[in-house]
């Protein structure tokens, strides 16, 4: 299946490798957002609700859609489609759109003047990204308009690295001062961190560690505890616990450690290295020194690792199979014999979860250029596959959402 720019899955691991640094530039859109004209901005959002089914845009009747055959792909979510540039061949305008899992057809634009970079919240029901020195946050549904949550300051200031609340009603930043003396390695004057809420916009800074670039990981509401980490340029110095009252503690974990990603209920952290790599070191968030390093029991190097949703699972895959690790060292193995083989000359994969954690998607890369792609649908509970039709980018990690509006 043809596809457009794999190689921006490639550009996001050479921004995180200089994010680590200390030296890059926000990642951040630079042009304003236009807010879609029609109705007020959502001030709460009920995630008990179940969504009605409703039919696309496109169909005349108010039919739901038709299931699809394999019964593995669900209408009530959706996957955030990206556009980045006027000519290209993508439906609809520049910015952030919002199609079904079962159709290729997109059903509205999320965010429009830019393809921005969106954080979904835990529950799937919302997005947040930068634009430029500004942090907004939209409800994912049609005719939304997003919210400014937090502007720093556009000259001594940047800010870009965020984490959700467990909770999905606050939002930590990372807010970093600019180096005294520029280079392509300094780190920042400091970075502070500040806990947004959704609903209210109040903020709070809760730490300012100098010298540190630091990124968040998650927020625990519950147990008022923010993890983060402080990578460099080939490892991580210091993994840190800081408590709402502002108490750091920062441990140095395995050097070698460099990607590291919190579950959604903020409980547990995973950490792998640079790669190729067979080994992924979980930990509880609250201490390092309990965790452990689960290697691959087969031939062949992780290829990407998330977290599952609504679950203490970690995806872990593989050329030929998914397999599902918990911190206790457990596993479930899902063959993936029918999986396209990667090309040769770019055997990249990726891997998505479904917003409730019950399938998984992943793109492979097929063509040597990078501009051809397949996206595979995984039924975690029958283990059946199917293949998804697509138009426009391959799908980023975390880009789940779910589809309740009334009327689509």
């Amino acid at each position: 299946m043809k596809g457009r720019n794999w190689l921006q899955g490639q550009a996001i691991v050479a921004v995180l490798l200089a994010v680590a640094c200390g030296s890059a530039p926000p990642l951040v859109a630079t042009s304003t957002v236009s807010p879609l004209q029609s109705s007020p901005p959502t001030s709460s959002i009920n995630p008990t609700a179940q969504p009605s089914p409703t039919p696309s845009l496109s169909s005349p009747t108010p039919n739901p859609p038709s299931p699809t055959p394999s019964a593995i792909l669900d209408y009530r979510f959706g996957i955030l489609v990206p556009k980045y540039y006027a000519n290209e061949p993508i439906p609809g305008p520049v910015g952030v759109s919002v199609r079904r899992e079962t159709d290729h057809e997109l059903l509205f634009t999320l965010v429009t003047g830019s393809g921005q970079q969106a954080l979904i919240s835990p529950d799937g029901y919302r997005a947040a990204y930068w634009v430029k020195n500004e942090l907004r946050v939209i409800t994912i549904s049609p005719n939304e308009r997003p919210r400014s949550l937090l502007t720093v300051s556009a000259k001594s200031e940047y800010g870009y690295n965020m984490a959700w609340a467990s909770d999905s009603t606050g939002i930590v930043v990372a807010v970093n001062g600019a180096p005294p003396i520029p280079a392509a390695d300094a780190p920042p004057a400091y970075t502070a961190l500040r806990t947004v809420d959704v609903s209210g916009g109040a903020s709070r800074e809760i730490a300012r560690i100098a010298g540190a670039n630091v990124l968040p990981l998650a927020w625990d509401r519950a147990a008022h505890l923010v993890v983060a980490y402080e990578p460099v340029c080939c490892g991580t110095i210091n993994y840190d616990t800081i408590t709402e009252d502002g108490i750091v503690k920062r441990v140095p974990p395995t050097f070698g450690l460099f990607f590291f990603k919190a579950s959604q209920d903020a409980k547990f952290v995973f950490g792998t290295d640079l790669g190729p790599t067979t080994l992924v070191r979980v930990w509880p968030v609250g201490s390092y020194a309990d965790g452990i390093t689960i290697r691959s029991g087969a031939k062949g190097p992780i290829k990407a690792a998330e977290w599952r949703p609504g679950s203490d699972e970690i995806g872990v895959l593989f050329d030929n199979r998914l397999e599902l690790w918990k911190p206790d060292g457990t596993r479930r193995t899902i063959s993936l014999a029918d999986l396209p083989r990667p090309s040769p000359l770019n055997p990249n994969l990726s891997l998505l979860f479904r917003a409730d954690g019950k399938a998984a998607f992943i793109t492979v890369a097929t063509g040597p250029g990078g501009n051809d792609f397949a996206i595979v649908g995984v039924d975690l509970a029958s283990e059946a596959t199917v293949v998804l039709d697509w138009v426009g980018y391959a799908p980023a990690t975390g880009t789940s959402v779910r589809i309740t509006a009334p009327g689509i």
